[in-house]
């Protein structure tokens, strides 16, 4: 079954190099139009590089204000917005056991929250009430 996207506006994050690549490359073909973010700037402009309808910019979207800028530029290069690929995440500690701090686990958890909440696009509508209506996934759930 093909995947048929064609007129779709998504924001993707984190689609500098893995799963965030390999899912623009996906949407890509299938028609949508795309715009995304990563952190690693070199990654991105690969991610970017040899598709003409995706867009982007360098993100961290542990911030609240970077979210906010993100969904600014998308609107701007997209017109709107159909849906939402929130990729970004973190890892965790990645360390042995014994060479986790208790600060390193404490912030796993400050993180993860703040990537799903800050990026809900019904926070970034100007229309607050069609577009909750029109995103009903988890705020919290996936991890």
């Amino acid at each position: 079954m093909a995947l048929e996207l064609s007129g779709k506006r998504v924001i993707i994050t984190a689609a500098g190099g893995g799963i965030g690549r390999q899912t623009v490359k996906l949407f890509s073909e299938a028609g949508a139009k795309i715009y995304i973010c990563d952190i690693d700037e070199e990654g991105l402009n690969a991610t970017i590089a040899g598709h003409d309808n995706v867009g982007g910019m360098v993100a961290d979207v542990s911030d609240p204000a970077a979210f906010d800028t993100l969904f600014e530029r998308a609107d701007a290069y997209l017109g709107g917005l159909d849906f939402m690929v929130n990729n970004a995440g973190t890892a965790g500690p990645t360390a042995p056991i014994e060479e986790v701090t208790l600060e390193d686990w404490q912030n796993l958890p400050k993180r993860q929250p703040n990537q799903r909440i800050f990026g809900h696009p019904a926070r970034h509508s100007a229309d607050q009430g069609s577009r909750r209506r029109r995103h009903r996934q988890p705020l919290l759930g996936g991890w």
